[in-house]
């Protein structure tokens, strides 16, 4: 009911003063003890304990609680240890954020925030940015990278011809639809594949499949 998977429950109360179901859990045998960023086994470092937002049950709000010890990993250093429930870093479980994306994408903002009943700037924090280059000729993807350095963009723009604007914005709107779709990938390299492979012309060889010449 609370859409989580591979997790255990411990046990499941109900206070009344804030009207909130906590739900105790921890994660799976094989689970435990890795990093939150790299999901390799680690020792541990220190203990704590912690609370995500999971999906709600009727009019009744619910809570996933659960120990968020911290682990020392080689390649990252200390970082809390993964939970099988939520993305590393986040306060909502898997199932409440991909709720609030399927929402987003067929409602406005301040729908989803009154029907989710949370504050948007809780679901969305900061911005990201994917710089694109577009051949003006073929009107395909040619390159992309996470950022917007202004070293290197400005140039681009020097040298970009006057229908730029007519082939950036369609190009915009695509990835902008494409970021619904990568949204949850902890890298900007998954959309950017999924950029590239939409937009840049580029069709691998499928198994099983007959190339057609």
């Amino acid at each position: 009911m609370l859409g989580v998977e591979r997790t255990v429950f411990e046990s499941l109360e109900y206070d009344q003063e804030q009207d909130l179901l906590v739900a105790r859990v921890r994660p799976t045998r094989r689970a435990r003890g890795r990093c939150g960023l790299c999901r390799r086994p680690c020792p541990g470092y220190d203990g704590g304990d912690g609370r995500w937002r999971a999906l709600d049950l009727g009019t009744v709000k619910a809570v996933l609680e659960a120990e968020a010890s911290r682990v020392s990993c080689r390649r990252h250093e200390v970082v809390v240890a993964a939970a099988g429930w939520a993305r590393h870093g986040a306060g909502h479980a898997y199932a409440f954020d991909d709720t609030v994306v399927c929402c987003r994408c067929a409602a406005s903002k301040s729908a989803v925030r009154e029907l989710m009943r949370v504050a948007w700037r809780t679901v969305k924090r900061g911005n990201r940015y994917l710089t694109a280059v577009v051949d003006d000729d073929s009107r395909w993807l040619i390159w992309a990278a996470s950022g917007r350095d202004k070293a290197w963009t400005r140039p681009l723009w020097a040298c970009s011809s006057t229908s730029w604007g007519r082939i950036v914005e369609p190009t915009n709107t695509k990835i902008r639809v494409l970021t619904r779709v990568a949204f949850g990938f902890p890298k900007p390299e998954a959309l950017i594949a999924l950029a590239m492979l939409a937009l840049g012309g580029y069709c691998p060889p499928l198994p099983g499949r007959a190339t057609t010449k």
